[in-house]
């Protein structure tokens, strides 16, 4: 993973906030290096799993973490979900699993992109916004979420802080809640681009 990546992943991700010596934290969906093995330091408390574990070792052998394929049954203080959903044929299998990986105030951070069309084989789910939000919603309370941009190629990104999940009365007005804050922000997103279309054409047309 190359450092614009993870400059990327750092505007609603505080990794320098992590007390590393002490903070239990899976990286699922790690890829063949961790986005960890450039922000943590050699005694930060790590599991990398991917399914794609034999291959990512073999490829990539001097990573600082090395890759499990199996989900440890082991409880963590942060589990993050970076570029994984989208990739998964049945992302509710693993967000269920993950309910009882994390600790009771411990957080889950994804970024998922959205909103782009991908081949099945590679990029099974076509999410909106609102499809994550009640995904996620489903499983775990949504601490925070939003939209942001990443580059040509994947345009959107859905990211999210979430908890464990607590009984309360109004999960419903939450989902609600974080899906308008999306949209709104979506909106503007569109907005400014019709604007940037149109002054092409009017340029054009001068």
């Amino acid at each position: 993973m190359r450092d614009w990546h993870l400059n990327r992943l750092r505007p609603p991700f505080r990794y320098d906030q992590i007390a590393y010596d002490t903070t239990e934290i899976l990286d699922v969906g790690s890829g063949p290096i961790s986005v960890f093995e450039h922000v943590a330091p050699p005694s930060a408390r790590i599991t990398a799993y991917d399914t794609l574990a034999a291959e990512y070792n073999r490829i990539a052998p001097g990573k600082q973490y090395p890759i499990t394929d199996t989900l440890p049954e082991h409880r963590y203080d942060l589990v993050t979900l970076f570029n994984c959903l989208d990739h998964m044929n049945d992302p509710g299998e693993l967000l269920r699993a993950l309910r009882t990986r994390l600790s009771s105030d411990g957080q889950l951070w994804i970024w998922c992109h959205i909103d782009q069309p991908f081949s099945p084989e590679e990029h099974p789910q076509d999410f909106r916004f609102w499809h994550l939000v009640s995904l996620v919603h489903g499983h775990f309370d949504i601490l925070k979420c939003g939209l942001t941009r990443d580059g040509k190629l994947y345009p959107y990104v859905w990211w999210c802080i979430a908890g464990v999940r607590r009984e309360t009365s109004v999960r419903a007005v939450w989902k609600a809640y974080h899906t308008m804050r999306c949209a709104i922000t979506f909106a503007r997103f569109h907005a400014r681009r019709a604007l940037v279309k149109a002054g092409r054409i009017m340029r054009g047309a001068a």
